[in-house]
């Protein structure tokens, strides 16, 4: 397929926008009551971000999860300055949950792991504070992600 120039974005139904996290991709992983959260470069990410660390605790044992660390902006939008810089940032830390790859040592596209979930009350995130963020400009929130923040969205 060969991209073409356009003067303006498709703005029809048919469409999906995606914005750019601009974060950390990183992986968690619960076993035995301990978290570990590790970036593809295998840092370890619960260091630097322990709050992130902290709210992704209360996933249950024996559950793995891919996502993304993003900082905010005053706007909402993601900001890879404030992540790199955060501590000395005001804006809200918030982890992206892309996939969930292993649920209480079960396959998720196993029906008993869905039903698990939902008796559960897991709706997909997990907040260490505040509200869910929106970020403005998308049409809809990521399908089957959720974000883990600390603090309120502006």
């Amino acid at each position: 397929m060969l991209l073409l120039k356009s003067s303006s974005l498709p703005d029809d139904d048919g469409w999906i926008r995606e914005i750019k996290l601009d974060g950390y991709r990183a992986i968690a992983f619960k076993s035995a009551g301990k978290l570990k959260l590790r970036s593809r470069n295998d840092n370890d990410m619960a260091v630097r971000y322990p709050v992130i660390a902290r709210a992704l605790a209360k996933l249950p044992d024996e559950t793995v999860v891919d996502g993304e660390l993003a900082a905010l902006d005053a706007d909402g939008r993601p900001s890879f300055n404030l992540l790199q810089n955060y501590g000395n940032s005001t804006g809200p830390l918030v982890y992206f949950m892309f996939d969930l790859l292993v649920l209480s040592g079960r396959d998720p596209k196993n029906g008993a792991a869905r039903k698990a979930a939902r008796t559960t009350g897991n709706k997909g995130h997990a907040k260490a504070s505040g509200t869910d963020p929106f970020i403005p400009g998308t049409r809809r929130q990521y399908a089957g992600a959720g974000p883990v923040s600390e603090g309120k969205p502006p």
